[in-house]
């Protein structure tokens, strides 16, 4: 073949490359990037991201949920829009993140991607203004940090930071890129509270009908911003999930199947992030590991509290025990509100059994006329069964009116309420680890499986808080000489 043929050849190729990135994401990014590792799940990605855009995905939502350096938000975040705006130079496209700087640092490299001469042959269309730094109307459209505007189609891409302002511009694409700078920002409820109220105040009132939302972060916790949407409108979002190292089970249970190639524990990226690599961070940080790399915000087989340390029995000899109910209460019916927990516990000087574990949202007075029925249920005697309760909220009033009506209550001491929950579930790990605590089959366990499984990240933990106060009552601070301590 002759120099002249290759060349030939070679100009063929990239103008089909060419008409290719036209409507192919993944087409678009290796036409401007000819250097682009694509690998199977970027592709996955694209596709998924051009379903969005021209409405074959069947929904107007997209959660994307990928391992940090994956590439997310190099397609995301920066391929994506600049993608869009070429084939429709009218969009009106919000970007968002933790900070200012970080979505006004993916607002200047979308700019980069349309000043790419290469960008200029898939899309002459579209174009920016010239000048670097344009923040006056009046002397052009705008192009600076904050908003640019592409010339003679009034389309533009406004970035701001979480909180920040988005007063008088209509949206018909909204990202959501990293709205917790990280671990610590998600399990702040301050925090998880202030990004959802900023969400609903400000980023979904610029919505309107054929608005499309494409959210892509760490799940470090159960009760973020996806967990609160997937609650809430499950049916509208379209969730991606992959994890790091590949299992036999999904990551999440909202995400959609996917055709994984890959084998048990086999890296989504072996080239760039090996399993050997990942493998050592699930040894030294599971909740990292989970969160991070499985895009899962509590460990399948549980974060501090394992989901194998609790035997689970059949039956149990009854005369062998004592029982105790223990109560982490919030005592009102607002749904809004963390729930009242009670527990009825099995206990001997070896171990202790799980009888129930119930969540409910009742008011004070209502929880007083619940208890009648529920130790007639679980066959407790009012003389001989203890009631811990943790005196928060209204708990040193219930165990006055407890006293009241015959029950023996007790006020769980102070300096165990004072450790924190952390350390209280520290303490209580090895006594679980070792099978001292099992639990009674019931249509319950689940539920309480699952919060315990999913601490410290989990939407409640009031049945943890009750397992813990167990622990300690019998094997951390057991009783002397057959005298149950209450201190």
């Amino acid at each position: 073949m002759s120099k002249n043929d290759i060349i030939q050849e070679y100009k063929l190729l990239d103008e089909l490359h060419r008409r290719q990135a036209q409507n192919s994401l993944s087409k678009f990014i290796t036409y401007n990037k000819e250097d682009y590792e694509l690998q199977w799940f970027h592709k996955l990605v694209c596709d998924k991201l051009d379903a969005l855009l021209d409405g074959s995905l069947g929904k107007k939502k997209l959660m994307i949920f990928i391992p940090p350096q994956h590439g997310k938000s190099e397609i995301s975040s920066r391929q994506f829009p600049a993608y869009v705006f070429g084939k429709n130079p009218k969009a009106k496209i919000a970007l968002t993140s933790y900070s200012s700087d970080l979505a006004s640092g993916f607002n200047r490299n979308i700019q980069q991607i349309i000043d790419n001469p290469r960008y200029e042959k898939v899309f002459p269309n579209t174009r920016l203004n010239s000048t670097n730094v344009s923040t006056d109307l009046s002397k052009g459209v705008l192009r600076n940090s904050t908003i640019f505007e592409i010339i003679e189609h009034y389309g533009f891409l406004k970035s701001v930071g979480i909180g920040g302002s988005l007063t008088g511009t209509p949206v018909d694409l909204g990202i959501i890129d990293d709205p917790f700078k990280d671990r610590t920002e998600a399990r702040s409820k301050l925090m998880r509270d202030r990004v959802w109220s900023w969400y609903e105040d400000v980023f979904s009132t610029r919505l309107h009908n054929d608005s499309k939302q494409l959210l892509l972060f760490t799940r470090w916790h159960e009760d973020d911003i996806a967990g609160r949407l997937l609650q809430r409108e499950p049916d509208e979002w379209e969730v991606i999930a992959l994890s790091a190292l590949k299992e036999e089970t999904k990551p999440l249970p909202e995400a959609i199947d996917i055709d994984d190639p890959r084998q048990i524990d086999e890296a989504l990226w072996e080239a760039k992030h090996s399993a050997e690599r990942i493998g050592k961070v699930r040894s030294h940080s599971p909740i990292t590991f989970n969160s991070l790399y499985q895009q899962r915000p509590s460990a399948q087989e549980g974060n501090m509290l394992k989901r194998d340390w609790f035997e689970r029995v059949e039956n149990f000899n009854k005369q062998k025990y004592k029982f105790d109910v223990f109560i982490d209460g919030a005592y009102t019916k607002n749904t809004n509100n963390d729930p009242t927990a009670i527990m009825v516990v099995a206990h001997n000087k070896n171990e202790m059994v799980v009888i129930n574990s119930t969540t409910i949202h009742l008011e004070l007075y209502e929880l007083l006329e619940f208890f009648p029925k529920y130790f007639t249920t679980h066959q407790l005697s009012k003389a001989r069964t203890r009631v811990f309760i943790e005196p928060k909220a209204s708990g040193k009033s219930l165990v006055s009116m407890l006293k009241n009506k015959g029950y023996n209550g007790i006020e769980i001491p102070n300096k165990r309420v004072s450790l924190g929950k952390i350390s209280r579930v520290e303490d209580s790990a090895p006594s679980i680890q070792g099978g001292k605590v099992k639990v009674l089959k019931g249509a319950w366990n689940n539920s309480f499986m699952e919060e315990c499984a999913s601490f410290p990240n989990g939407v409640h933990d009031d049945q943890v808080d009750n397992l813990c106060y167990a622990v300690f009552e019998y094997f951390i601070h057991p009783p002397v000489s057959g005298v149950w301590r209450t201190n």
